[in-house]
């Protein structure tokens, strides 16, 4: 029970305490083959433990979260420049790619078909719409040889045609039925834009042979390498293509026959033609994709018809398309273990989050405006994962019941010192919660800290690992001699949540 001094008025200071346990994460167990690793990476950041299947947008990758990413992994991530998903995987290279076409509209002003011309200095692209392919690996696209872009159409055969699924977000959502013909599409084949060298390098391609060293990439991402001698050169077509027996030849000098298989998961090149002198050519017999390798008025390319060649050279003015990669490598275990969802793991169970929280105050004792009155809020939390202990009030003074004008107990509005006098409140936190000091020990931290209000929660507490703990913040009151007598509280909502 706290003691105070009872010589000089008394004030009655109860602070009472709820708590809102909040759910966290969903924790998973699972078996899954581990590959052999192929290839190796010096890592970036050491300290960065997240995988591809831990972030959300494209801009958040980096070459160690495709290091730590397991071979086969494959999610979802946004754009944040406009927003656009597309889909990424952690491919057999030990790289991690883009698995869909890239649809920004960046990098060059939108041209008509007229605005390509026989320039290499011509930096611009062709959006033709929401399109996508029906079926790759039959090879079943619209015939619409020679036709300019503007006049692209549906064929008449419902069975064969490319699908306008404009204002459908083809590339958010996997299998769509389009209405009227009820043709499901997987937003992989998403055809994305056409693109020139120029646009494709950020118009920082030059006039003699060099990679590039910029791109319309999101941030972090990059074109892929190209030439004569790039099956060895990891980042490069050749090199990716070489781990799927899709390219076997040391040199480009000899092509291997073409399989649908280049079409099909887990790689999803598009035969989706290109734009030269201002037509749409090739469609759904060649395929063509810029690489960062060019000068002049050429670059190099992956091209796909009867045979696969990932060092082609075509005129940089051409339409192609583009698909981005961030270098990664691999992990001495595989890659670092993550969540899976039930149709990526071979077993898998569900384990629900586990946060119970018991708090309680002890301070209901009298005071005067000579000392300070001190207590504690005691929270006890078990869980069974990491979390942060979050204090929140919506009544951020200690009042009367019922409320007086100008007589109540204002929270400090910074941390401070609270001294013997003065009208205020504070609460200590761990400093776990602060950026010095050892996990849970409060004996370097003074200084009592404001708590949040209504939804502005301030944390004041963060656990290292799962635990089951309890933790003492100091509480802090002081009043003046011109309050008035009474009991002068507030509701202080200890909120525990999953980290």
């Amino acid at each position: 029970m706290l003691k105070i001094n009872t010589n000089f008025k008394k004030y009655k200071i109860p602070i009472l305490t709820i708590l809102i346990p909040c759910i966290g994460l969903i924790l998973l167990s699972y078996l899954t083959f581990i590959p052999t690793p192929t290839s190796a990476i010096d890592t970036i950041d050491p300290n960065e433990t997240r995988t591809l299947m831990q972030i959300d947008t494209m801009q958040e990758m980096t070459e160690q979260i495709c290091t730590n990413t397991k071979e086969n992994r494959t999610k979802q991530l946004k754009d944040a420049r406009d927003s656009k998903i597309y889909w990424v995987a952690k491919l057999k290279d030990g790289n991690c790619w883009m698995t869909q076409n890239l649809d920004y509209d960046g990098g060059g002003a939108t041209a008509a078909p007229t605005a390509w011309t026989n320039s290499w200095e011509n930096a611009t692209y062709y959006d033709p719409g929401n399109y996508v392919y029906t079926a790759p690996s039959e090879q079943i696209w619209c015939n619409v040889e020679g036709s300019a872009p503007t006049t692209l159409v549906p064929c008449a055969n419902e069975q064969f045609k490319w699908v306008n699924v404009e204002g459908k977000e083809a590339s958010k959502d996997p299998n769509y039925d389009i209405e009227p013909s009820a043709i499901e599409y997987n937003s992989h084949y998403h055809i994305g834009n056409y693109y020139s060298w120029m646009t494709a390098t950020a118009g920082s391609g030059t006039n003699s042979l060099a990679n590039a060293p910029s791109s319309i990439c999101p941030n972090h991402w990059m074109l892929p390498k190209a030439g004569n001698n790039s099956y060895n050169t990891s980042g490069s077509f050749a090199y990716l293509l070489r781990q799927y027996n899709l390219a076997t030849s040391d040199t480009n000098g000899t092509l291997i026959s073409k399989t649908n298989a280049i079409y099909n998961h887990p790689l999803y090149f598009l035969p989706g033609g290109r734009i030269q002198n201002q037509k749409i050519n090739a469609i759904g017999s060649a395929g063509y994709f810029w690489s960062s390798l060019g000068g002049g008025s050429s670059a190099y390319t992956l091209f796909m018809n009867s045979t696969v060649d990932p060092s082609h050279s075509f005129n940089t003015y051409n339409g192609m398309a583009i698909r981005c990669l961030i270098k990664g490598g691999w992990l001495p275990n595989g890659g670092l273990d993550e969540p899976l969802d039930a149709n990526q793991a071979n077993l898998s169970i569900t384990v629900s989050p586990v946060i119970s929280i018991d708090a309680t105050s002890g301070m209901n004792e009298a005071v005067d405006f000579t000392t300070v009155a001190n207590g504690n809020i005691t929270a006890t939390v078990s869980s069974n994962q990491a979390y942060q202990v979050l204090l929140s009030t919506n009544q951020s003074t200690l009042e009367q019941n019922p409320i007086v004008t100008n007589q109540s107990i204002p929270m400090i509005s910074t941390d401070a010192n609270i001294t013997a006098g003065t009208r205020a409140w504070g609460i200590k936190k761990t400093n776990s919660a602060l950026s010095e000091g050892t996990l849970g020990d409060t004996t370097a931290n003074t200084l009592f800290s404001p708590i949040g209000t209504n939804e502005n929660k301030v944390l004041f507490y963060k656990s290292a690992n799962a635990e089951s703990r309890t933790l003492t913040f100091p509480v802090a009151i002081s009043v003046d001699s011109t309050l008035t007598p009474g009991t002068y509280s507030t509701m202080v909502t200890i909120t525990a949540v999953g980290i």
